[in-house]
C-alpha cells in the first residue's frame, strides 16, 4: 500500500459543501488504516505552508481548480507531494501531479475506498509496469539521477530487460521484465550513495529510517519490539534499515540495544519545546 508510506499524512481538501460527503469517506477510511488524515476546507487552508508538510494532496473540487492551485507551489516531480482530484461524488480519481511519484498507486487506493474509477494516463501504469519511482517508493531510497530515469521507464514500457540490484527490494510487487540475477543488461537500477555517468543506469540511495516510540510508562520491551517489527513489515523494510530509535521511555533503549541500534532518549519537556511547522497532521490555520 503506497499511501500508508506517506508518513507526514495525507491532506484531503474540499472546496464546497457538495464535496464533504466524499472527503469525510476519505479521511475516515484512511484513518482505519492508521494512515495520518486531516480534513480541511479550501477556503481556510494555508496551502503553501500544507504543500511543504505532508506527503500526499487529495482535493475533493474541479479539476480546473486543482491544476491552477497546484501551478502556484509546484517545484520539481522530486520535491512535490503526490496531489490528486476527485470529483464531489466520489465517481473519479485523477492524479494531477507526481502520478510515477506515488499518486498513481494513491488514485487506485482512494478509489477502491470510494468504488470509483482511477484515471491513469501514465505510459508505464496504462500497461502495467512498475516504473522506477515505484522501485524507489518500495525500497525507500532517493533517485540520486533523475535524467536517467526517464531513459529506464522507457526500457520498461518497451518490455526491455533491466537489471536490478535493490537489496530487501520486494521483487514479488514489481510488473516488468526485471533481472535480479545479474547486471548484464543495457538498463540498470542499483543501489549507490553516489551517481555516475552512465545514463542507462538509475543509482537510488537508501533513505535513513529513524523511527520515534509513543508508549505508555507500563509498556514492556516486548510489547514495543512486537509493534516496530509489525510497521516495519509493512513496509517492507528490515531492522537492518533503522538507523535510530528515540522515545521518551527508556525501555526502548532495551529493544535499540537488541537490535543494534543507536538510541535517542528526549524529555517531555523537549518534545512540548518543538516550534515546528510541519508537524503531523499540520496545524491548521
Amino acid at each position: 500500500m503506497i499511501i500508508e508510506g506517506a508518513w507526514r499524512g495525507v491532506a484531503v481538501v474540499y472546496a464546497n459543501p457538495m464535496g464533504l460527503s466524499t472527503a469525510e469517506r476519505i479521511e475516515n477510511e484512511l484513518r482505519s488504516k492508521e494512515v495520518p488524515t486531516i480534513l480541511l476546507q479550501y477556503a481556510d487552508t494555508d496551502l503553501e505552508r500544507l504543500w511543504e508538510c505532508v506527503d500526499c494532496i487529495v482535493f475533493v473540487m474541479a479539476v480546473s481548480g486543482a491544476v491552477r492551485t497546484v501551478c502556484r507551489f509546484a517545484k520539481g516531480k522530486e520535491v512535490d507531494p503526490p496531489v490528486l482530484v476527485v470529483d464531489d461524488s466520489g465517481k473519479y480519481v485523477v492524479p494531477v501531479l507526481g502520478a510515477h511519484w506515488g499518486a498513481n498507486s494513491a488514485a487506485r487506493e482512494v478509489a477502491e475506498i470510494l468504488g470509483a474509477t482511477a484515471v491513469i494516463t501514465t505510459a508505464a501504469e496504462e500497461f502495467g509496469y512498475s516504473s522506477v519511482e515505484d522501485i524507489a517508493k518500495l525500497a525507500v531510497a532517493k533517485i540520486l539521477n533523475l535524467r536517467a530515469a526517464v531513459k529506464v521507464n522507457g526500457a520498461i514500457v518497451r518490455g526491455e530487460r533491466v537489471c536490478v540490484d535493490v537489496p530487501g527490494l520486494p521483487r514479488e510487487a514489481l510488473r516488468g521484465n526485471f533481472d535480479f540475477s545479474g547486471d548484464q543488461c543495457e538498463y540498470r537500477i542499483r543501489v549507490s550513495d553516489e551517481e555516475s555517468d552512465d545514463p542507462n543506469t538509475v543509482y537510488l540511495k537508501f533513505l535513513n529510517v529513524s523511527l520515534g516510540v509513543g508508549a505508555k510508562e507500563e509498556t514492556t520491551a516486548d510489547v514495543v519490539e512486537e509493534g516496530l517489527t509489525h510497521v516495519l513489515a509493512r513496509l517492507g523494510l528490515s531492522w537492518s534499515r533503522v538507523t535510530k530509535l528515540s522515545s521518551i521511555r527508556r525501555v526502548v533503549s532495551e529493544v535499540a540495544e537488541k537490535f543494534g541500534v543507536p538510541f535517542m532518549l528526549f524529555t517531555t519537556e523537549q518534545l512540548e519545546s518543538v516550534d515546528w511547522t510541519c508537524l503531523t497532521p499540520p496545524p491548521v490555520s
